[in-house]
């Protein structure tokens, strides 16, 4: 596999620990629900990264946020403990 993060002993955890009975069944209107709400959210992070391009403010984010996500990757690979879901 490719990604540390997704090996097969993770997968076969998850599905030992997981149990699904109480998980509802998918709806067409939760689905247009959630897509909604993450087509919104997108169109948010968009038009605010979009006025954000070019200002000194827009460049700060943009390096603090690479540098958070690379440490976040990190953190997810070599401590499986912290994401339990991965």
């Amino acid at each position: 596999m490719s990604s540390p993060a997704f090996n097969e002993k993770i997968f076969n955890k998850i599905e030992s620990t997981t149990d699904y009975a109480d998980v509802g069944t998918m709806t067409v209107s939760g689905t247009i629900n959630k897509t909604g709400i993450l087509f919104l959210l997108m169109l948010a992070t968009s038009v605010v990264s979009w006025n954000l391009a070019g200002t000194q403010l827009g460049l700060n984010l943009m390096i603090t946020s690479i540098i958070l996500n690379l440490i976040l990757g990190f953190v997810i690979i070599f401590k499986k403990d912290l994401a339990p879901t991965l």
